[in-house]
């Protein structure tokens, strides 16, 4: 796995060539950016609900 080559100043990843060797690494890594996109989405919507 490596950053996007072009987006991953913005967090992005490239899996090349997805298989068992990368799978735990990228489930990991999926799960993080879920888990940070939820809360920054919680802390904007909290901004705005007020």
């Amino acid at each position: 796995m490596t950053a996007h080559p072009v987006y991953g100043a913005a967090g992005w990843l490239a899996v090349v060539n997805p298989g068992p060797r990368t799978r735990t690494a990228t489930r990991e890594l999926l799960t993080a950016a879920h888990r940070l996109a939820r809360a920054r989405h919680e802390r904007r919507a909290g901004a705005t609900g007020s």
